[in-house]
C-alpha cells in the first residue's frame, strides 16, 4: 500500500499551509478562556489543595487518558481522580475543537485529501478475487479526515467556542477516534448486487447517500468520493 494513501497529510502542501497558519486553534484559544474552563482549573485545583493553570490541568487529563489505556491502571486512575465527569465534557470539548479544525469539517482540504485512501479502498475492493482480508494501519489523523469525507458524525452546526448544547454534539473523539479506533469496509455480494457494509469500531454506519437499510453500493462510495473531492487533485 503506498504510504500516501494512509499519510496523505504528508504530501498535501495546501494541508501542510493551513497548519502552518495556525488559525485552526483559535476556536480551541477562546473556549480556553470561557467560563467552563475556568471552573474546571478551580476544580481540579481545589481537589488537589494547590492552584494549577491550564496547562497543568491539562496535562492531567492527558495523563488521565493515558492511564485509562492501562489494563492495570484503567480503574485505579490518581490522575482521573481529579476530574469529575463535569469535567470531561469540557476538557473533551476544548480538545475536540482542536481536532475538529485540524481533521474534519472546518476546511475542505483536511478531510478532501483522504480521497486517495477511499480511492484505494473502493480501487482493492472491485479488484479482489478472493475474500482475504486487506489490513492498513494509521492514526486518528487518517481516520478522522476519512470519516468526514464519508459524512459521518456531522452535526447540524460547525463546532465553535460558543456554540450551544455542546455537550450534545455528535462530533466527540473519545468515542469515534479512540485508542485502536478503526474503520473496516465488508464487501458482500448480494442477489441484488455488490454491497458495502461499513463498521466503526465495529459498528455500522451508513454514510448519507447509501440506503439506510441496504448500505452502501460501490457505486455509491464512488459519489461520495466524486462529490466530496472531484477529481482528488490539491
Amino acid at each position: 500500500v503506498s504510504t500516501q494513501s494512509t499519510g496523505f497529510m504528508d504530501s498535501c502542501p495546501r494541508y501542510r499551509a493551513y497548519l502552518a497558519d495556525e488559525g485552526w486553534k483559535k476556536d480551541a484559544q477562546l473556549f480556553e478562556e470561557s467560563q467552563d474552563v475556568e471552573g474546571v482549573v478551580k476544580a481540579v485545583s481545589g481537589r488537589l489543595g494547590m492552584e494549577l493553570d491550564l496547562n497543568s490541568t491539562k496535562a492531567i487529563y492527558y495523563l488521565c487518558a493515558n492511564e485509562m489505556m492501562s489494563p492495570s491502571q484503567t480503574h485505579d486512575s490518581k490522575f482521573c481522580d481529579l476530574l469529575s465527569d463535569e469535567d470531561l465534557v469540557v476538557l473533551d470539548f476544548m480538545k475536540d475543537l482542536e481536532k475538529y479544525h485540524k481533521y474534519s469539517y472546518s476546511f475542505p482540504v483536511t478531510y478532501q485529501m483522504s480521497c486517495l485512501l477511499l480511492g484505494h479502498v473502493i480501487e482493492t475492493m472491485e479488484d479482489s478475487t478472493d475474500s482475504s482480508p486487506v489490513l492498513m494501519f494509521a492514526h486518528e489523523e487518517t481516520v478522522v479526515p476519512l470519516f468526514t469525507l464519508l459524512g459521518l458524525y456531522r452535526d447540524s452546526v460547525p463546532l465553535t467556542h460558543d456554540m450551544p448544547n455542546y455537550k450534545d454534539r455528535i462530533f466527540k473523539t473519545s468515542h469515534i477516534a479512540p485508542f485502536a479506533a478503526n474503520i473496516a469496509f465488508v464487501r458482500m455480494n448480494c442477489t441484488d448486487g455488490a454491497r458495502v457494509k461499513i463498521l466503526v469500531n465495529e459498528h455500522v454506519v451508513v454514510p448519507p447517500g447509501c440506503d439506510q437499510d441496504a448500505g452502501c453500493t460501490p457505486e455509491d462510495l464512488k459519489e461520495i468520493l466524486k462529490t466530496g473531492a472531484g477529481t482528488c487533485d490539491f
